[in-house]
C-alpha cells in the first residue's frame, strides 16, 4: 500500500519541539513518509465532515489537536509511533469511506493500532468495515451521548449511521456497548431493539458514580470509538451538552482502552475548533490521546486465564453454575459461558470481562446482566 498516494503531508511546525516532546520522537508524514510497518501506533486525520454538514469545504480543525498533542512530554521508553497525515478526501463521503476502509485494514493487517483523527462520527462506520472486510467478528465501544439510529430506516449521516452498520451483510458485528448514552436523548424503541439483539447501553449516570465500572466494558472491545459530544461542555466547548463525562473520566476510559490487549484501533471524533475557546477541547483531546498510549504501553501481554494467577469461583444457581475469574496481579474479572449452556453459535466457551459486582450480584442469587446479555448475543 502506497500511503503517499493517500494522504496530504503535515506542518513541519508540529515536530519541531525538545526531544522530550512527543513531537520530538513521533516520526511523521512531512517531506518522506515514515516507516509505519514497524510501528506500533499509527496515527491519522480524516477532516471529513459531510456526514454532519452539506458542505464539502475542507476545515482544518485536526491541526489544533495535533499541536496540543505533540507538545506533552514523552514518558515512554520505546515509543514507535508514526503521524502519516490527513487521508485525502474523495469526491463524495462514500468514497472517503472505502478510502479509509482500505487504509484501516492495511494498518491491521501489519499489526499497526490506527488512531483516528476525525471527522464526524459517522467515520466509525468506515472503522468497523475495515475489520469486516478483513472478516474479523469484533465488538465495538460506542462512547456517545446520543444513539445514533434511525429506527425508521438506514443513513450513512451523523446522528443515523448506527442503522446501516448494524444491518450489513455479512455482518461481522459480534458485540456493541454505548457508553454514557442520555436518557433524555434517546427513543425508548431504539433502546429496545439492542436490548433485543443482546447489545449493552449504559446511562452516562450509572457509569459515573462509579467509573471504574467502565473497565469490564471497555475490556469486551475490539475498536472503540468516541464522539466529542460525549464530554461535558464545560470542559469541552465542543460538546452541545452541560451534562456528560467530565475529561478526567474520559482519560481513564482511554487508558482502559489502551490497556486492553485485544483493542486494535481508536476513532476521536468530532472536534470544531470554530466552538472551541482556548483550545480546551483539543487539549482534551490530545490528554486522551496520551492516556490512550500510557495504557498501551502498559500491556501485559496475553495470559492463559487458567494460569496460576488467576483464582477460579465457583457460584451455583437452580439450572446451571457460573465460574468467575480473578487476575490476582491485575484483579481483572471474567466470566465464562460453557459452549453447552443453550444455542452457543461459537462452539467454545467464553469469557466475558465483568467486576467484583457481578461476582458479589451472583453470591446474592442474582443472575448477572452481562451473563444474560452475553448469553443472548451466543444464542441469536
Amino acid at each position: 500500500m502506497e500511503i503517499a498516494l493517500f494522504f496530504s503531508p503535515l506542518k513541519e511546525t508540529f515536530f519541531s519541539t525538545p526531544d522530550n516532546t512527543l513531537g520530538g520522537q513521533v516520526e511523521a508524514f512531512v517531506e518522506e513518509v515514515p516507516h509505519w510497518k514497524d510501528k506500533d501506533i499509527v496515527i491519522l486525520g480524516v477532516p471529513e465532515y459531510r456526514g454532519e454538514e452539506s458542505t464539502s469545504e475542507a476545515r482544518n480543525d485536526l491541526a489544533e489537536i495535533r499541536e496540543a498533542f505533540y507538545q506533552q512530554k514523552n514518558n515512554f521508553s520505546q515509543l514507535k509511533i508514526a503521524d502519516i497525515g490527513d487521508l485525502n478526501l474523495g469526491l463524495t463521503l462514500q468514497d472517503t469511506y472505502l478510502r479509509l476502509e482500505e487504509v484501516i485494514a492495511n494498518l491491521i493487517k501489519e499489526n499497526c493500532l490506527p488512531i483516528i483523527l476525525g471527522g464526524s462520527h459517522d467515520l466509525t462506520y468506515a472503522q468497523y468495515m475495515a475489520y469486516a472486510s478483513l472478516e474479523k467478528y469484533v465488538h465495538l465501544i460506542n462512547i456517545d451521548a446520543r444513539i445514533d439510529l434511525d429506527v425508521a430506516g438506514t443513513s450513512l449521516k451523523k446522528e443515523a449511521f448506527l442503522g446501516e452498520l448494524f444491518t450489513q451483510k455479512p455482518n461481522y458485528l459480534f458485540g456493541y456497548s454505548h457508553v454514557g448514552y442520555h436518557s433524555f436523548l434517546t427513543d425508548t424503541e431504539e433502546l429496545k431493539l439492542l436490548e433485543e439483539v443482546g447489545f449493552d447501553c449504559f446511562r452516562v449516570g450509572e457509569l459515573k458514580s462509579n467509573i471504574h465500572e467502565t473497565e469490564p466494558i471497555i475490556r469486551n472491545g475490539n475498536l472503540i470509538s468516541i464522539d466529542i459530544d460525549s464530554i461535558r461542555a464545560s470542559d469541552s466547548p465542543c460538546s452541545f451538552s452541560p451534562f456528560g463525562f467530565t475529561a478526567e473520566e474520559a482519560c481513564q476510559m482511554m487508558w482502559y482502552a489502551g490497556h486492553h490487549e485485544h483493542m486494535s484501533s481508536l476513532g476521536l471524533y468530532g472536534y470544531s475548533s470554530q466552538k472551541d475557546i482556548q483550545k480546551r477541547s483539543a487539549k482534551g483531546y490530545a490528554a486522551m490521546l496520551w492516556y490512550f498510549i500510557d495504557g498501551f504501553y502498559s500491556r501485559m501481554g496475553k495470559a492463559t486465564i487458567f494460569d496460576s494467577n488467576y483464582t477460579k469461583y465457583i457460584v451455583p444457581f437452580e439450572s446451571h453454575t457460573i465460574c468467575f475469574y480473578k487476575d490476582n496481579l491485575s484483579d481483572k474479572w471474567w466470566l465464562e459461558i460453557e459452549s453447552d449452556e443453550g444455542a452457543n453459535k461459537l462452539e467454545r466457551n467464553v469469557l466475558v470481562p465483568c467486576s467484583h459486582t457481578d461476582y458479589q450480584d451472583a453470591t446474592e442469587g442474582k443472575l448477572p446482566d452481562r451473563w444474560v446479555q452475553a448469553f443472548t448475543r451466543l444464542s441469536l
